[in-house]
């Protein structure tokens, strides 16, 4: 993780811009800890989340937006790699990581078509999707019949439509926005719950 005087100094701004400034990303990303988590075999340096947890911990006492934040996108990077082949080779196909912010709560709907999925619904709490490259989000089959379980669904940002949270309780760096999608998938980029 960065130095907890690297996120108290960009503290300040973080809160202003309601978002991590492009300076501290840029510092994550030139230390090389957006891999933190994810496995050696697709890249990453292997660690665990008691690395993750301690480095987020030191970081907090500078910043715990910047902590809350930096922590999710890494251990969401770690997320995509239980994803199948073909959808992974396609998220990690620039670089070992992939920044993804990840609403759990299940608020999508998900309908089978040809070729694949729509996925559309409105998530909320996606920490740090100003920063994503990659959404990941969470839906549940209504058509043709409920099915049980949930999916967890990956797709550029770039379609995704993305507007602010007024008034959010806690630090405004976290980027408590609320991310509303429609999107058609391919089955790859869907991985099946429960």
């Amino acid at each position: 993780m960065p130095r907890h005087g690297s996120a108290a100094a960009a503290a300040d701004e973080a809160e202003r811009l309601r978002r991590l400034p492009p300076s501290l990303i840029d510092e994550v990303t030139e230390a090389d800890l957006w891999r933190l988590v994810m496995p050696t075999g697709l890249g990453g340096h292997g660690l665990g989340i008691t690395e993750l947890a301690h480095g987020t911990r030191r970081l907090a006492q500078g910043c715990p937006a910047s902590a809350w934040t930096i922590s999710f996108l890494v251990m969401h990077s770690w997320l995509l790699t239980k994803f199948g082949e073909a959808a992974r080779a396609e998220f990690f196909a620039e670089q070992p990581w992939a920044l993804a912010p990840a609403p759990l709560a299940p608020t999508g709907t998900l309908t089978a078509v040809d070729g694949g999925y729509r996925v559309s619904g409105r998530w909320e709490w996606a920490t740090g999707v100003h920063h994503g490259e990659w959404v990941m989000v969470h839906a549940v089959q209504t058509e043709p019949e409920f099915a049980t379980g949930s999916s967890w669904c990956g797709w550029t940002r770039s379609p995704s439509k993305t507007s602010g949270t007024p008034r959010a309780c806690g630090a405004r760096g976290v980027t408590p926005c609320t991310s509303t999608t429609c999107s058609s998938l391919s089955t790859g980029r869907c991985r099946r719950r429960g």
